[in-house]
């Protein structure tokens, strides 16, 4: 437990030490008791601060999952020391200015839920073990702070913005896709017409209305809905500049949700860790890729050829490629002409500024900055 005097306090102090100064000239003992007056005070304060740190208890929430920039929603509980009245309460983070929590004044056992008004600017998971609770209740000269080793955590997600989609390729049948294809379907949300009943043919797809005009029984058909696949990897080296990389993560996730506006399959790598996340629309919210995307920290050397291989291989057979990459290397250059010969689809995405003329002319490169991507030209 730590405890200082705040600035009204060492205003108190200075006080009380002038006043001791002038009792040494002036011999008047009521100098001396006001000194006593300043010292218990400040003794006073001391010892309630510390009770108040020491026994008040809070409560977070285990997990909260908010966008960069968004604020905690959830409430918190604080509750009071059961026998004596607190105040001037306040939960915080070190390595943040503003206050969790400001709390003025709890009765004894009072209980009070409040959302906290703390922002995060930045993706990450930020413990609630960092947390502390503080008082300088009743005078204010004296702050006393406890650390709190809660459970839980705040995940912040990359806040994803608008983006164009990468082009797919190996389209497929999918419930729910948004591509028109040439053939007919049994099921769907386009009705497309009608054919002759076949047997095997499910008593819910007769259209009743056909087959009651005497020509026999009726099915529906429609139009064949189509889905493409898609595979973004994520470059993890750590790039020279400080929050490049958060750029990187933020460019990675606004095209994985592009993808999925667009119903495809979307698929996602790491160099870092190699696990692969796929998404497949109407069914995913691509809410588990930004929980992946929120812990996600850069690695030296996770851009290595064998690194690329291997989440190249994890990756459909079928799906065009995305890269993000933190820089542009030789070594990617020399992974995206091999596999160019192969007539695989590839789109290049790297920081605003880099030098692209060396990418195979069928490569499409991108620019991306901290919230919006732009096509090379």
């Amino acid at each position: 437990m730590k405890t200082r005097l705040t600035k009204t306090g060492w205003l108190f102090l200075w006080g009380a030490l002038l006043l001791y100064l002038a009792s040494l000239t002036s011999q008047s003992s009521l100098l001396i008791l006001l000194i006593g007056i300043f010292a218990g005070c400040i003794a006073i304060n001391a010892g309630a601060a510390r009770r108040i740190a020491k026994e008040v208890r809070v409560e977070a929430p285990l997990s909260e999952s908010i966008p960069e920039g968004g604020r905690l929603r959830q409430s918190w509980r604080v509750t009071a020391p059961w026998k004596h009245q607190a105040g001037f309460i306040e939960v915080s983070r070190p390595d943040v200015p503003e206050p969790v929590l400001r709390i003025a004044q709890l009765e004894a056992g009072a209980q009070v839920a409040l959302a906290p008004s703390l922002s995060f600017q930045r993706r990450g998971v930020f413990p609630h073990a960092r947390l502390e609770v503080s008082s300088c209740f009743p005078f204010g000269l004296v702050r006393c702070s406890s650390p709190l080793n809660l459970p839980g955590e705040v995940l912040v997600v990359p806040a994803v913005y608008s983006a164009d989609c990468p082009p797919a390729s190996g389209y497929e049948p999918m419930l729910g896709g948004k591509f028109k294809g040439q053939r007919k379907s049994e099921s769907g949300a386009e009705f497309a017409g009608i054919r002759p009943f076949k047997p095997g043919d499910p008593v819910k797809q007769i259209h009743w209305k056909s087959s009651s005009k005497g020509i026999g029984l009726m099915v529906k058909t429609f139009n064949e809905e189509l889905s493409g696949r898609l595979g973004i990897i994520l470059d993890c080296d750590p790039p020279s500049k400080p929050g490049l990389f958060d750029d990187t993560v933020r460019a990675a996730g606004s095209l994985l949700f592009a993808g999925l506006d667009k119903g495809h399959h979307v698929e996602f790598v790491a160099t870092s860790d190699l696990e692969t996340v796929s998404t497949i629309p109407p069914f995913a919210d691509g809410e588990e890729i930004l929980r992946l995307l929120a812990r996600l920290q850069p690695q030296a050397g996770s851009m290595s050829r064998k690194n690329l291989d291997r989440a190249f291989a994890s990756l459909s057979k079928k799906s065009s490629v995305g890269l993000v990459l933190t820089r542009l290397t030789p070594v990617t250059i020399e992974f995206l002409t091999e596999w160019m010969g192969r007539r695989r689809r590839f789109s290049v995405y790297a920081p605003h500024g880099t030098p692209l003329d060396e990418l195979p002319p069928e490569v499409a490169g991108h620019w991306f900055g901290q919230d919006s991507i732009s096509r090379c030209v």
